[in-house]
């Protein structure tokens, strides 16, 4: 009977008391001989209790949640996040934060809360690995972004139990060895209550640095890009926290880094933790490139057999089992080549990442570059210096693309001889007809119907944008596979033009010029001109400029298109060749609907009407018209060509520069703001007076509703000089 007890007592091995219990009954049934049902009973009675205690409180003592912070828009690392949020962005052959999760997960977590904003819908599709991992995943959505401590407080009732353990806190976008084990023990040997990871960098005057007892660990002080060397550990985006943090922050917009820690700090309860082997925020292509070798070079020392080997491999190269390569190829250092890949004979990869669904025939060579799922590069083409392309892209045979960053569904025809960014898109038949794919199981086309359907699905992912942009791809679907034309499905366009803002010189008497020409000379005007243009909020996106044709024939040859912004010509006469950056439309309202869709819509920041004459007559006023930026000029000045005076009653001034002179003419810089209400179907921008939380201009504008403004004139607001309200 002892042999039975004693083995049953080995399951538990990794309990030592438990172990000792089971040894010390066969101790009493042998030496006392208590080998009645009841003394034995009482004995194994014991024994369970005993045990179920120990385990009981093992399991208390590793019952610990994370929350990974995925939110973000991603925006640095487009054209990749215009398809999928960046958390579901491959690295390394499967979705980036799938490594924090796993690494979680092997330390015991057993709860993962994803913080979600951007993209929910996509995000919710993470919930297919619980079952792979075994752990739990949920989901905290955020209505508005609420920055890195907000959501923390958003996911209080999910992260906080009567455990009284901690919890970690990741950034999505960092992957490193994920110490997380030592983590948890530094965290209970200083008996803090946050813990934060911290990394060395060579250059710490780029970044906050966090300034620490090198002994203790315990954080003094944080400086932001310090000018004198202060230390050389900058955040890593790891934390692990005591459940009072939470009480610490508000439920609104918050940053844990500048509002949060620096307070702990203070209290002399922050600690910071040395992170040992590598680490990358891969959140930037030339992070990403430079994140994947360090990644090969950590699973080489770990797992090394997960890399692929062969007289084609050269150094750390990871492929998945569903890859095809080809004869004579090279391929390595630092790439990874994703599922469904078909790389063809001769082809030669270094420093790269192929995406899954990926085609590269032969002879290609593509070097420090990402290429996009499903894309095409096609032979004897050459892809490098961080060219990066989007989702379904097409290199035609022999191009090279130097630094390219090319958004989804393009085709790339002609080479990119140095960086830029490819918005220009195929013919509207080209980018949604397609021909019937046969199926080669049942030998039958595929409906096209059924590529309507996937169309919209894929239009869907973008919900967490403007709704118009669903619709405006649904219709195009519908109007090329069904051949809808009529008035109805016309109708379905009025909801999907684009809003923009008009730029203009104009005297009090709003001429804007004579014999076709400006009868002023003002360099700096000019100079205003092109910044207002060109500046984006997004470096992945670039401006419209929108003009008649008589405009675009008055810019000097050597000056047009007009660079760093798509050139929209307003022309039913003729077309402009060969012109890169260049399109045509009819009219007004077809070049606002193109602007409006796909895939103009992903790569357009601002449009802004230029003229002429005809066209500023009629956008000036117009209801899509959302600023006015004059170029007040103050001299008489004699024109034959006028445009309509600004309605006041739908515009008020923001800004007013003082006034200028330039080659004898006298001159202002003032923008004007379409003020709508209710009635417009859009929020009121302007406040009623009353206190709010919202911050406000000296016109009572809710400042934060005009953020679409360019932002020269956005953070010029409190410059509005009380002289522009006289301007008529």
């Amino acid at each position: 009977m002892a042999k039975p007890r004693f083995t049953w007592a080995a399951l538990f091995v990794g309990g030592h008391l438990t172990l000792s219990c089971a040894l010390f009954q066969r101790d009493l049934l042998n030496v006392f001989g208590w080998e009645d049902a009841a003394s034995s009973s009482f004995v194994l009675s014991w024994m369970c209790l005993s045990t179920r205690f120990w385990l009981s409180k093992g399991r208390r003592s590793i019952r610990m949640k994370a929350l990974i912070l995925v939110g973000g828009l991603g925006t640095r690392l487009r054209p990749l996040t215009l398809s999928v949020p960046k958390p579901l962005v491959e690295f390394a052959n499967k979705p980036m934060i799938l490594h924090q999760i796993e690494a979680l997960k092997a330390i015991g977590v057993t709860e993962v809360v994803l913080a979600i904003n951007y993209q929910p819908e996509l995000m919710l599709n993470l919930k297919e690995f619980e079952k792979k991992l075994e752990i739990k995943i949920t989901f905290s959505q955020e209505t508005e972004p609420l920055g890195t401590a907000g959501p923390l407080a958003l996911a209080r009732d999910k992260l906080i139990d009567d455990s009284g353990e901690p919890f970690f806190v990741l950034n999505s976008d960092v992957i490193s060895e994920y110490p997380l084990k030592q983590m948890v023990d530094f965290h209970k040997a200083h008996g803090g209550e946050a813990s934060i990871m911290v990394t060395k960098v060579d250059e710490p005057s780029k970044y906050g640095v966090v300034v620490m007892e090198e002994s203790t660990g315990k954080v003094e002080r944080f400086v932001e890009k310090p000018k004198t060397f202060v230390g050389n550990k900058i955040n890593a985006g790891i934390y692990l926290l005591n459940p009072s943090v939470i009480d610490r922050i508000e439920l609104r917009p918050t940053s844990i880094e500048k509002e949060v820690f620096p307070k702990i700090a203070a209290d002399n309860k922050l600690y910071a933790m040395v992170l040992p082997g590598f680490w990358m925020d891969i959140g930037q292509p030339r992070d990403y490139i430079a994140g994947l070798r360090l990644y090969l070079d950590s699973l080489r020392k770990k797992s090394s057999t997960k890399l692929a080997t062969g007289p084609h491999i050269v150094g750390n190269v990871l492929v998945d089992e569903t890859a095809k390569i080809g004869e004579g190829c090279l391929i390595g250092p630092d790439v990874a080549i994703g599922p469904g890949c078909i790389v063809e004979s001769g082809v030669r990869l270094s420093r790269c990442s192929v995406m899954s669904g990926v085609c590269i025939k032969q002879h290609a060579c593509i070097s420090s570059s990402i290429i996009g799922w499903q894309s095409t590069v096609g032979r004897w083409a050459r892809v490098e210096n961080l060219t990066i392309l989007g989702e379904k892209v097409q290199v035609y045979d022999e191009i090279y693309t130097n630094g390219g960053v090319v958004l989804p569904y393009r085709k790339i025809k002609s080479s990119i001889l140095k960086p830029e960014i490819v918005i220009l898109p195929p013919r509207l038949s080209d980018s949604l007809s397609q021909k019937p794919v046969r199926d080669s199981d049942s030998g039958s086309c595929e409906a096209k119907g059924k590529m309507a359907k996937l169309r919209f699905t894929w239009a869907a992912r973008f919900v967490g944008g403007h709704l118009t942009l669903s619709c405006a791809l649904f219709q195009c679907d519908l109007l090329n596979v069904f051949g809808w034309e009529d008035a109805a499905s016309s109708s379905l366009r009025l909801s999907s033009m684009t809003i923009y803002q008009v730029v203009v010189a104009a005297t009090r008497d709003m001429g804007i010029g004579k014999g076709g020409k400006l009868p002023w000379r003002l360099p700096s005007d000019l100079k205003f001109f092109k910044e207002i243009t060109s500046g984006t909020t997004d470096p992945v996106k670039q401006n419209a400029v929108l003009m008649g044709r008589k405009t675009w024939e008055s810019i000097p040859v050597r000056y047009r298109p007009l660079p760093g912004r798509l050139n929209v010509v307003l022309t039913r006469s003729f077309e402009i060749k060969n012109e890169a950056n260049v399109v045509t439309c009819g009219s007004i309202s077809s070049a606002l609907e193109m602007l409006a869709k796909a895939p103009y819509c992903f790569s357009i920041d601002k449009v802004f009407v230029i003229g002429g004459g005809q066209i500023l007559r009629e956008t000036l006023n117009g209801p899509r018209c959302d600023a006015i930026h004059v170029t007040r000029i103050e001299t008489s000045v004699e024109c034959d060509t006028f445009i309509p005076s600004i309605d006041f009653s739908m515009f008020q001034p923001w800004y007013s520069s003082p006034l200028l002179v330039e080659n004898g003419i006298q001159y202002s810089f003032v923008t004007y703001v379409h003020v709508r209400n209710s009635e417009d179907g859009t929020i009121a921008r302007k406040t009623d007076g009353k206190c709010n939380d919202v911050k406000s201009n000296s016109n009572g504008f809710e400042v934060e509703n005009f953020s679409f403004l360019p932002k020269m004139i956005f953070e010029k607001r409190d410059k509005y000089m009380p002289h522009s309200r006289s301007i008529k």
